[in-house]
């Protein structure tokens, strides 16, 4: 039985909310200002809310350095990098000029740079399209853009203003002396101004249309000054200001103030540090703006990072402890209407001092927090990275790179040529005999995330593209090729390509955006024509290409007479012109899905059909591909989703399936068909079952994504079992399935379960505390799914434990005189079953590659092991029974602060504990000293399932007592976890 108390209890802990949506349910609009766009970081903090957070993912596999680049001083601030420029900002020289560089994300060449006085701080800069905002250190805001070939920064407009300059959309707002102000980029049209009630102490923020600034003012009549968010709305009236309390008699550090805008709260950071008693300093501060009259008081060491709901904080309680710590107040309404703040530690001093090392602020990647000193995952709290030393260094995922700074240095990181040789899709030759292959029309993306358009030739003989202005493009930097009808000539990655072929067909709709942009002159409309030039140039048209349509804006902006009377018939046609162009864009992605041969394997074709049912939930030609692959007999219902249906399309080529039919009761179904026709009698008619090599799944889940991933890795977990025992197919093609029931509910788990039905309110109790279990009476696993997509994670974990105990109980190989027997409850040597059971959860499988490890030095038994301060005494673990096993209090008392998953308050209980010293025994006797003692654990496993053992089994087949074993596990797993990376 296996009680998943690590999952219980991070549900319970540091839990993120679940969303459960039906099929027809359309997932809301995202907020715009809330992330730093896909592939892009545009401004300092990445997005107008700062949070530092991006749905990039950045490169999978193996890194190695694309290009560096060495400034003159050292980088100031985050770079920002939008479409193919990266903007770098430096220190000030000695005459007290920072250079700003515009670097090609291709190959790190410099485009071109420029000086601009920062007197008073540092160079902050924003970028929009070709434009860069830079706040030249207090002194102004100047916008330069690149002119003629690229390599000249010319200056479009200056205007005052202070701090980090924000970017939305077309216009860029900045904060000056006394007022708040919101202009088109590039231009002299101001938007709006408004006026400041205090000092402004650091710039701009915004989240869902509303503006956040901090700002300080004396208050009449008392000494001091009081420090407030000032609001301000881009589209009504401004909500009133939220004041924050007093600031401290002098700063206690340098910097400026900032907010960072979460779902449901406001963190701000103030340096300047907020009065709060005798000595005792904050620098930061949490404010719910729906409970604007009560703020909690915090002490930061950096900016928070908020993905999701989550904020994560760096924080220095008044204490003096530096712990990590992250908050969802959705979690907990009751304690946001009473202005609470519940949260929870991630990280202390004691277990996770790189997490918490000074530096630069982190990023948020796809769900991945980087810190200076290590990497963790948001949703499951995994370590995933561990800096040998904190990182003094910024690191940004952009398009298929990370873009690292360290100093004076910037560098690209990018996958390595060996990880990309394993990718499967179709490749150019590379073959001096072949023929140069014509691509007329054709567009390329190369492996930075960079796009090429044109008539392209390629020579197999030099393995060389040619036809883009004079570049030759090398096979080994080529991602993608596309032909002039939309099909993959070159890909060998299936999930770059399903990323990449929108960006394929944008620069080659280059041309008809610039004709379209010509067009819209006629519409008299400065923002309509503005518009048109800025996605002209995100397809790559050069400066000089639209130069006179830059010209023609500043006339409909700055006119000679009257101003022009806008046609409104005109901007409509422009407006159809450009929604044909996106959709075209968007079609590009259906027609390289589409046209891949069709002998193209599953495995390539599924993450580019995946890519269309995100943007076409009801694709007809995907559907009918999926509906003709699902197993025969399957039927999804119409309120499935398709992509549910890939889910098992790709499961059953990893593990072959057979749907039963529903007969009725005769002399000639199969055992399997006997099995499921009294399920159906006993349980429910609506079931289905699914055959595979070695499991029999029942059930009525309408999930197919659920049942794929269950047969995939169940089958995978039998595998690893056959390998461990070295059992050969011919073994095992007579032995009848494992048979597996998933529930669809909690509620049915356990009235099917005979503890539920039998068992009075303890065995119902014990039920809800498990996602699963091995019922060994009547030889059936049941496991039920759980709603969300994190838990379902849990139910994956629990399937491999229980399926463990099922393959030992009916597949396991033994003596002819041993089968029928097992080990009965007074038995010793209990900690086989479970924490064998345990070991082989906890291997690392690779479902899609069908490959499993048994070597994991995160394990989260041998994490516990190693770093519990009190454990159970290693003889009793040993010597234990499954009797004196259901015996162990179920309290949890024991607080373990582990090494590889965060969370410093996890407390298991004596049950908890017994899992994870079975677990590492198992582990140390299969990996430990080159694996000299894997076949008698082997032995010693099939000798409990014959009820062959006795007291004293570990002295007699170890020489060692059970107290010098534990030892020797703790110090193995202490050493193991320690050197993982």
């Amino acid at each position: 039985m296996r009680t998943p108390y690590l999952l219980c209890l991070l549900l319970v802990v540091v839990s993120g909310p679940t969303v459960s949506a039906g099929p027809q349910q359309q997932p809301p609009r995202p907020d715009p200002t809330a992330l730093a766009p896909d592939g892009e970081w545009p401004m300092q903090d990445g997005c107008p809310a700062r949070t530092r957070a991006t749905p990039t993912r950045g490169p999978a596999g193996d890194l190695e350095v694309g290009w560096k680049w060495v400034a003159d001083q050292p980088v100031t601030g985050d770079p920002c990098v939008v479409g193919e420029r990266v903007y770098v900002a430096g220190a000030a020289d000695a005459n007290g000029m920072a250079r700003v560089a515009v670097l090609r994300l291709s190959d790190g060449g410099l485009l071109g740079s420029t000086f601009v006085p920062a007197r008073e701080g540092p160079v902050r800069i924003a970028a929009h399209r070709d434009m860069v905002v830079v706040t030249e250190g207090g002194y102004g805001v100047r916008v330069l853009r690149p002119t003629g070939d690229g390599t000249k920064l010319a200056t479009l407009a200056e205007f005052g203003g202070r701090f980090d300059p924000v970017v939305i959309g077309g216009d860029v707002l900045t904060v000056g002396d006394g007022f708040l102000e919101l202009r088109r980029v590039g231009s002299d049209q101001v938007r709006w101004i408004r006026r400041l009630g205090g000092k402004a102490l650091g710039p701009p923020t915004v989240r869902n249309r509303t503006v956040y600034v901090v700002t300080t003012r004396p208050v009449t009549g008392y000494e001091g000054t009081q420090s407030s968010i000032e609001r301000f709305s881009l589209d009504h009236e401004d909500p009133p200001p939220i004041v924050l309390g007093w600031d401290a008699d002098a700063p206690v550090a340098s910097g400026v103030s900032k907010v960072v805008a979460a779902p449901d709260e406001l963190i701000v950071v103030h340096p300047h540090g907020f009065r709060l008693k005798e000595g005792a300093v904050g620098t930061g501060a949490r404010v719910d703006p729906g409970v604007t009259d009560r703020v909690a008081y915090l002490d930061l060491l950096a900016p928070p990072l908020v993905w999701g709901g989550d904020t994560i904080v760096r924080y220095r309680p008044l204490d003096g402890k530096e712990v990590l710590l992250r908050s969802d107040p959705r979690e907990h309404p009751e304690a946001r209407k009473s202005g609470g703040w519940s949260w929870y530690p991630l990280a202390d001093e004691a277990r996770h001092r790189e997490l918490l090392a000074e530096g630069p602020p982190g990023t948020v990647a796809g769900g991945v927090v980087w810190l200076p000193g290590g990497a963790f995952e948001v949703a499951s709290r995994r370590l995933l990275e561990v800096a040998g030393e904190a990182r003094i260094s910024r690191r940004l995922p952009v398009r298929e790179a990370v873009l690292e700074v360290a100093g004076r240095e910037v560098r690209v990181w990018r996958r390595s040529k060996a990880s990309r040789a394993e990718d499967m899709g179709p490749r150019l030759p590379r073959d001096a005999e072949a023929k140069a292959v014509a691509i007329p029309g054709g567009a390329v993306v190369l492996a930075d995330g960079s796009a090429r358009a044109g008539d392209l030739t390629y020579s197999p003989a030099e393995g060389v593209l040619t036809g883009v202005g004079k570049e030759k493009l090398r096979h080994d930097d080529l991602g993608l090729v596309l032909d002039r009808e939309g099909r993959v000539v070159h890909g060998p990655d299936p999930r770059f390509v399903a990323r990449r072929v929108r960006t394929a067909a944008a620069v080659r709709s280059k041309g008809e955006w610039v004709a379209l942009a010509k067009k819209a002159v006629a519409t008299r409309s400065a923002p309509v024509l503005a518009a048109m030039i800025d996605e002209a140039v995100a397809r790559g048209a050069r400066p000089d290409e639209v130069a006179t349509l830059r010209k023609e804006v500043l006339k409909l902006e700055k006119p000679q007479g009257a101003p022009p009377k806008v046609d409104a018939g005109k901007v409509a046609e422009v407006e159809r012109g450009a929604e044909g162009l996106v959709a075209k864009e968007r079609a590009a992605l259906r027609a390289a899905a589409n046209g891949l041969p069709a002998d193209t394997p599953v495995p390539y074709r599924a993450p580019l059909l995946r890519a269309v049912l995100a943007e076409a939930p009801g694709d007809a030609e995907t559907t009918a591909w999926l509906r003709a692959r699902l197993p025969a007999g399957f039927d999804p219902g119409s309120e499935v989703a398709p992509e549910e249906w890939l889910d098992l399309v790709e499961a059953t080529v990893q593990a072959p399936v057979t749907v039963l039919e529903k007969k009725p009761e005769g002399k000639t179904l199969t055992m399997d068909e006997r099995t499921f026709g009294a399920l159906r009698t006993v349980w429910r008619p609506d079931l289905v079952a699914l055959r595979s090599d070695r499991l029999l799944l029942v059930t009525p889940v309408a999930r197919p994504s659920r049942i794929a991933r269950c047969l995939s890795l169940g089958e995978l977990v039998c595998s690893a079992l056959d390998g461990l025992f070295q059992v050969t197919g011919e073994e095992t093609r007579l032995i009848d399935p494992l048979v597996v029931q998933l529930f669809e509910s909690k509620d049915e788990y356990v009235a099917r379960s005979p503890s539920g039905r039998s068992g009075g309110e303890a065995g119902r109790a014990w039920l809800t505390w498990t996602l699963g279990h091995y019922d060994g009476e009547a030889g059936i696993s049941r496991l039920y799914v759980p709603p969300g997509d994190d838990p379902f994670d849990g139910v994956m974990e629990t399937l491999a434990h229980e399926l463990t105990h099922h393959w030992l109980d009916q597949r396991m190989p033994r003596p002819r005189e041993c089968r029928g027997k097992g080990a009965k409850s007074t038995s010793p040597c209990y900690f086989l079953e479970e924490g064998f059971a345990t070991m082989v959860e906890e291997f690392v499988y690779d479902v899609a590659a069908r490959t499993f490890d048994t070597k994991n030095p995160r394990a989260d038994s041998l994490d516990t092991v190693a770093n519990a301060t009190q454990l159970l005494d290693w003889t009793r673990v040993a010597e234990m029974s499954s009797a004196e096993f259901r015996r162990l209090d179920h309290k949890f008392v024991h607080e373990v602060p582990t090494r590889w998953t965060l969370g410093s308050h996890r407390k298991l209980s004596d049950t908890n504990l017994f899992y994870a010293q079975g677990a590492a025994i198992c582990h140390y006797l299969w990996s430990a000293e080159d694996g000299r003692h894997r076949a008698l654990l082997r032995e010693w496993v099939r000798d409990m399932h014959c009820d062959r053992l006795t007291p004293g089994e570990t002295q007699r087949r170890l020489q060692m007592s059970a107290a010098a074993l534990g030892a020797k596990v703790v110090a193995w797993a202490k050493t193991t976890t320690s050197a993982a990376r």
